[in-house]
C-alpha cells in the first residue's frame, strides 16, 4: 500500500509538473522491502524515459542514482559509472546543489548513496572552478559508509574500491584541471590498478568525466 500511494503522489507531482526527486528516489527502499526488484528497475528505467522527455533534470538525477545504485548492487560496474554520470549531468547547478544536500541530509534508511552523491557533488563544483570544494566533496566519497558497510560483506568491499578508483580518478581531474600533471599522475595511476582489480575499464570512463 505503502508504494502505491507513494507511484501515486508521485504521478499527481508529475501532472503538476513538480520535481519531487526525493519522492522518486524513495520508491527505491520500498521496492527492497517487497523484494520486487525488477519491477523497480523497470520502474525507474520508464520515469528516466518519461523526465527526459520532460525535461525534468531533478527527477531524471534521482532516476538515474537509483539505478546505479542497482547496477552497483549486482556488480554492473560499467553500468553503474554510466549512470552516475548522467545524474550528474544537471543543467541548473544551484538546484542540483540543493537536492544533493537534501540527500546527503537524509537518513540511511531511505537508501541514499553518500559516495555517489559526494562524486555528483564535486562534478558541480568542478564545472564551477571551485576545486578546493570539489576535492573535499571527493575526499568524503571514499569513505567507507557506515550505515551500509559489513566486514564481512564482499559486496561492501567491492562498492569501497568502486568508490575509491572514482574517487581518485576525479581527484586526478581537479589536479589537471589546475595544470598539476605530476601531482595527478600516481592518484591516476593507483586509480588504474584498483580499477584493474575491479574489471572494467578504467580507460572507458575516464573519457566521460
Amino acid at each position: 500500500a505503502g508504494l502505491d500511494s507513494l507511484r501515486a503522489a508521485i504521478a499527481a507531482m508529475d501532472e503538476r509538473h513538480h520535481s519531487v526527486p526525493t519522492w522518486v528516489f524513495g520508491t527505491r527502499i520500498l521496492y527492497d522491502d517487497l523484494e520486487r526488484q525488477q519491477a523497480r528497475q523497470a520502474f525507474f528505467e520508464a520515469k528516466r524515459t518519461y523526465y527526459q522527455q520532460r525535461g525534468d533534470t531533478l527527477n531524471l538525477a534521482a532516476c538515474y542514482h537509483a539505478l546505479g545504485d542497482d547496477y552497483r548492487y549486482r556488480g554492473d560496474f560499467n553500468r553503474a559509472v554510466g549512470c552516475c554520470l548522467q545524474a550528474a549531468d544537471w543543467g541548473n547547478p544551484a538546484r542540483a546543489l540543493h537536492y544533493l544536500r537534501l540527500a546527503l541530509a537524509a537518513p540511511p534508511a531511505l537508501g541514499r548513496y553518500p559516495g555517489g552523491l559526494n562524486r555528483a557533488l564535486a562534478q558541480i563544483y568542478m564545472r564551477q572552478r571551485n576545486y578546493p570544494a570539489a576535492w573535499q566533496a571527493l575526499v568524503r566519497s571514499m569513505r567507507p559508509d557506515p550505515a551500509t558497510a559489513r566486514a564481512d560483506s564482499v559486496g561492501a568491499h567491492r562498492t569501497h574500491l568502486f568508490d575509491l578508483v572514482l574517487g581518485l580518478t576525479l581527484q586526478g581531474h581537479v589536479l589537471l584541471a589546475q595544470k598539476r600533471a605530476a601531482d595527478a599522475e600516481p592518484l591516476l595511476r593507483r586509480a588504474q590498478y584498483l580499477g584493474d582489480s575491479l574489471h572494467f575499464p578504467l580507460t572507458s570512463v575516464v573519457g566521460n568525466f
